[in-house]
């Protein structure tokens, strides 16, 4: 499920971080509340040794 807006406030959220194995956005937080998003899971990347980081 992609996350499109913030849940809080409903504005725009910003990516910070990317996922090192599939390149998918890890960490995300809100550019209005500055909330977290819950991060994301890769099922893809689950099985990686290394990990979504």
């Amino acid at each position: 499920m992609r996350i499109e807006s913030c849940r809080n406030c409903g504005n725009t959220i910003s990516v910070l971080k990317y996922c090192k194995v599939c390149k998918q956005p890890s960490q995300l937080r809100c550019e209005n509340c500055s909330k977290y998003v819950d991060d994301p899971i890769h099922s893809k990347c689950e099985t990686v040794s290394v990990g979504c980081n």
